[in-house]
């Protein structure tokens, strides 16, 4: 890629990101190594963190507190390979690499401009729902 390409890929993440921190109101961006990184988190200790390189790719690291990492990375692969926020929606994934990193994917984008702030606002809310779904299961006694 050239850079008037790669600057034009930071720019959309950047903008789709910004429009979503202002829409939910939970956290601020941040620069990291001159291309943006940023982090969705809640009060109950679940973190999405979202990246961009100068290629496209983006790497989505989820954090749930209390259950194992794993289970953490699991949660996010699948819902990542759901690919879909509804069927209005085009597909936002088209690979997924897990790391050696607990709780962290590399997603590599076929297209950037199809990223949309719904699709990361629902991608949190879902590992949101799910972690406090399997949380329940963890606390509750055994019958």
């Amino acid at each position: 890629m050239n850079t008037s390409q790669d600057n034009h890929l930071v720019t959309r993440f950047r903008e789709a990101m910004q429009g979503l921190l202002v829409d939910i109101g939970l956290s601020r961006p941040e620069v990291v190594d001159a291309f943006p990184a940023y982090e969705l988190a809640s009060d109950d200790g679940i973190k999405l963190t979202l990246s961009v390189d100068s290629e496209g790719v983006v790497t989505v690291q989820s954090h749930a507190l209390a259950l194992p990492d794993k289970c953490s990375t699991s949660i996010l692969v699948s819902l990542l390979r759901q690919n879909r926020v509804g069927p209005s929606y085009p597909p936002i994934v088209t690979a997924i690499e897990n790391t050696d990193e607990p709780g962290v994917v590399v997603c590599t984008q076929e297209r950037l401009e199809n990223l949309t702030k719904d699709h990361f606002l629902t991608l949190f809310q879902r590992l949101s729902d799910e972690a406090r779904l399997i949380r329940q299961t963890l606390d509750s006694p055994l019958s």
